[in-house]
């Protein structure tokens, strides 16, 4: 019961991390969400680590836009690669998680929808996702390769969501 319950925190975890990946908007967010992390889990060496309220990332998209006088769609498809582990603020990493040392994580991500421009800002461009893909995947160090930084991903991928 575990390994599901860390599928599905990651899930709704990446989920969101995704949509913020794709929007990157001036927005302002609701309070974050905590949850926990088992790499145990999924067979994963690394601590649990117990309070997580943010993600960092880097990521790459590709957007396709069709608009005439700024209305019209959008396609995007890209990747994140997670880097680190915030809590209690953005600010602030979470020392020791495992990520990037014992496995590294990734989402590939499709989505789809509606751009129009916004009203009261000259310029800007409100997107509205009506489908979004997010495929989760960690890479697992299983002691065969090394570096001398540390270790690092020997080709043992398992997709978790």
């Amino acid at each position: 019961m575990k390994g599901v319950e860390m599928i599905a925190s990651i899930r709704r975890s990446a989920l969101a991390v995704g949509m913020l990946m794709s929007l990157m908007s001036g927005t302002a967010l609701a309070d974050p969400t905590t949850f926990s992390v088992n790499p145990g889990a999924i067979g994963v060496a690394g601590p649990t680590v117990p309070n997580v309220n943010y993600v960092d990332f880097s990521y790459v998209s590709l957007v396709n836009q069709t608009a005439t006088n700024g209305a019209g769609t959008f396609n995007e498809q890209g990747a994140g690669f997670f880097s680190s582990y915030r809590f209690p603020t953005l600010s602030d990493v979470v020392p020791n998680s495992g990520i990037n040392t014992n496995y590294q994580l990734y989402g590939v991500f499709t989505g789809s929808g509606t751009v129009a421009p916004t009203i009261g800002t000259p310029g800007g461009q409100t997107a509205t996702f009506s489908n979004f893909s997010l495929r989760l995947f960690v890479d697992i160090w299983d002691g065969r390769s090394s570096h001398p930084d540390g270790p690092r991903v020997h080709r043992k991928r398992r997709w978790i969501g």
